[in-house]
């Protein structure tokens, strides 16, 4: 991509950061975020090899106390500015409009508006046209930068691969142009709905580029937007005409959504206050007005969708709140009792939810049925992108018990011990058919790839949702290899389980155009399941009576190593023999190398 001081940061689309030796800059990743739970993941890692405490072996990658509530994270790197300025090279002109605009603006509108329905697919092409006819030197800079934006996301959501360098570059190119015409002029000027819009729209490019850390920067300037507009208000839009009501209401809902997802990506207390969150229901959203370009059976699908997407905020709202506590500083961490019960009723509005979604759209229907292949592509589009937030979310709730099972010591009780076992093992298992799940809708997306079908162009999406749930399936075996939780996985499940990893892993590499994010993503989750590989074979006894470690061992094997189409050199030899880390026998510096390489390469921590 072409250089540009002030956006380049060192957060790539799901928010890999970049060692820094600045002691100057932060930033504030809280107890949801991804960076909290890899964080844990690799404490498990370390205390399972026998090694304590993980965060010396982080030294010196990690400058920052660890915590499972509160992780702050290294900023950019010397030389990269945090401050809003325009380069030169960045002003935008009428001549960066090309020629076929018009095919990628309808472009846009058969797929990536499907997700974000709020703007108006015939007004802005009316715009256009009369804007076209004079050389867009009467049209608002709010409009030619929403113009800009949406050929930034077309160009860069072209294929469920990572985009070509080119692909990249045109679409690196729009976007500049848009932050050069708009956000000097919202920051030192009135605001409107197209603001609102065009922050929605940035946000959401963002999380595909190597640019997210901005994302929360410009869900701020959508959300105190929208205030000023009062966009949350019913009664100050009264006298507009019905398809002016419509747009503002479906803006703010989108102001709702990634409110929800942002809090916690980044681990932040939410921006939008609850009370507000209260005001808005999903059914107000209308068929209103009908599209002329579209078919109404895809409009009505996409509403469904987004009506889907903005309920499901509202339990992620709650999840957020009840269990992460709006990742707001360090309050006492709930019973284990608790947690449980928070989980389970918190479990119930999910499990609510998904039976109201539409069949069409249902997560967990299976893409590779039959009868889904002779559905529309925009509504399978929608079901995958609907499969993986539903993943999402499921991996957030379930969260707290696995760190339950990881804090469990000799101090804990027997009635703690009881509950783990009993009503927290069924949540886990139930957690873990939703990981596979997640992982099966990737495999999909590159199968269909090799079909010549786009199924999902949001690639951030397959990648980061991939990574999250083999984290979380990471993690719960690492929590069966503890004797008190042996039997939480049958060795069926656990061979399942071995399996979901290694599709993982060679869905990343099929998915990889040259993604720098990609590739990161994919050595990440080598290196940890080759350190989980390695303590997993360091378990069995030397006399072989430990049979079934033998077995899952040999069937991880197995599984890794039956793919001939990815580089499989990150396994470790089956017959390498004991592995331990720590100071025990055997410990090498190549041990502590595996730990430390997690945090090489230029990234420390992954969020979501």
């Amino acid at each position: 991509m072409p250089p540009c001081d002030v956006f380049e940061d060192s957060v790539d689309g799901i928010g890999t950061i970049r060692s820094s030796d600045s002691q100057d800059d932060s930033a504030h990743f809280g107890a949801s975020s991804n960076i909290a739970f890899l964080l844990r993941i690799t404490q498990a890692l370390a205390n399972s090899a026998g090694c304590g405490n993980s965060r010396d072996l982080l030294k010196p990658y990690h400058r920052c106390p660890s915590s499972a509530t509160s992780s702050n994270v290294p900023g950019p790197e010397p030389g990269l500015s945090g401050a809003l300025s325009w380069p030169k090279s960045c002003q935008a002109t009428i001549l960066d409009i090309p020629p076929d605009a018009m095919d990628i603006i309808q472009e846009y509108f058969a797929t990536v508006a499907l997700f974000m329905p709020f703007l108006h697919e015939e007004s802005f092409i009316a715009v256009f046209e009369r804007g076209r006819t004079q050389c867009f030197r009467n049209v608002r800079k709010s409009w030619l930068s929403l113009l800009y934006m949406i050929l930034a996301h077309v160009y860069l959501t072209q294929t469920a691969m990572s985009p070509s360098t080119e692909s990249a570059e045109r679409s690196e190119n729009f976007f500049q142009n848009a932050l050069a015409l708009a956000v000097p002029e919202v920051i030192l000027g009135p605001t409107s709905l197209e603001h609102v819009q065009l922050f929605c729209s940035i946000c959401a490019y963002l999380q595909g580029s190597s640019h997210s850390s901005r994302v929360w920067t410009f869900h701020g300037l959508a959300v105190k937007s929208a205030l000023q507009l009062d966009l949350c208000s019913t009664e100050s839009c009264s006298h507009l005409t019905p398809l002016d009501q419509e747009m503002r209401r479906r803006t703010w809902y989108m102001c709702l959504i990634n409110d929800a997802i942002f809090s916690v990506k980044f681990g932040r207390p939410p921006l939008v206050a609850e009370s507000l969150w209260k005001a808005s229901t999903p059914s107000k959203i209308t068929d209103l007005p009908p599209s002329v370009a579209r078919s109404p059976s895809v409009m009505a699908t996409s509403l469904s969708y987004y009506r889907a997407m903005l309920s499901l905020s509202f339990i992620i709202r709650d999840i957020t709140k009840r269990l992460y506590y709006d990742n707001v500083g360090s309050p006492p961490p709930l019973s284990c009792a608790e947690t449980l019960t928070e989980t389970f009723n918190l479990s119930y509005k999910l499990s609510e939810w998904h039976g109201n979604v539409p069949r069409a759209l249902r997560p967990g229907e299976g893409l590779e049925k039959q009868y889904t292949r002779h559905q529309p592509l925009e509504t399978r589009r929608l079901q995958v992108a609907l499969s993986f937030r539903y993943s999402g979310a499921c991996i957030l709730l379930h969260r707290p018990i696995l760190q339950k099972l990881w804090d469990f010591n000799s101090d804990s009780t027997s009635l703690e011990l009881t509950l783990l076992k009993g009503t927290g093992f069924l949540s886990l298992r139930s957690c873990m058919d939703t990981c596979r799940d997640a992982i099966q809708v990737g495999t999909s997306i590159v199968k269909e790839i090799n079909r010549q079908t786009n199924l999902l162009g949001a690639w951030w999406f397959t990648t980061y949702y991939t990574f999250n749930a083999s984290l979380m399936i990471l993690g719960v075996l690492l929590a069966s290899m503890e004797p008190s939780f042996n039997e939480l996985l049958s060795l069926k499940a656990t061979t399942s389980l071995h399996s979901s990893l290694n599709d993982a892993v060679t869905l990343l590499a099929q998915l990889d155009g040259g993604s720098p994010m990609i590739k990161q993503c994919r050595e990440c989750l080598q290196r940890l399941l080759k350190i989980y590989y390695s303590i997993a074979q360091a378990s069995i006894t030397e006399d072989g009576s430990n049979k079934r470690e033998q077995i899952e061992v040999d069937q991880l094997t197995s599984s890794c190593t039956s793919s001939g189409d990815i580089d499989l050199s990150w396994l470790p030899p089956k017959d390498s023999g004991s592995f331990t880390l720590g100071h025990g026998p055997g410990v090498t510096d190549t041990d502590l190398n595996l730990f430390e390489g997690l945090f090489s390469s230029n990234f420390e921590f992954l969020y979501g």
